[in-house]
């Protein structure tokens, strides 16, 4: 199957030889990976193994596609994002290039390649 891959991929780009359009290190690969960003903050840092910031080689086409892809990195912080139905927990804000998630489509917000989610709890207190 990756050959079958390999050969629609040449011909979708006109290319006969693989060396003229593919990266052929994995240095050279990185400008051809579309990278997905989440920050978190600091409160989430001992389930991440002490990083609030997680580059993932994915091209998601949603919020909630993009935070599974996280999960396979770090699969502590599902249960510290998501409540038991699969929402976002109420204390806990996802933002998706500047605008709250949950203000907009949920974990179906569409979302860009080379974009970024940020993670934080919400402040609250009197």
């Amino acid at each position: 199957m990756r050959a079958g891959l390999l050969r629609f991929l040449l011909l979708l780009c006109g290319c006969a030889e693989k060396e003229k359009c593919f990266p052929q290190s994995r240095r050279d690969a990185k400008s051809w990976i579309s990278m997905f960003k989440v920050f978190l903050s600091g409160h989430l840092k001992e389930f991440s193994g002490g990083r609030t910031e997680i580059e993932l080689d994915v091209s998601p086409g949603t919020v909630g596609e993009a935070l599974v892809s996280l999960w396979g990195v770090q699969a502590a912080l599902r249960d510290r994002i998501l409540n038991e139905q699969g929402e976002i927990r109420q204390h806990v804000n996802v933002f998706y290039d500047g605008r709250d998630v949950k203000k907009l489509d949920g974990l179906s917000t569409s979302v860009t390649t080379n974009s970024e989610i940020h993670i934080f709890n919400a402040v609250s207190g009197g």
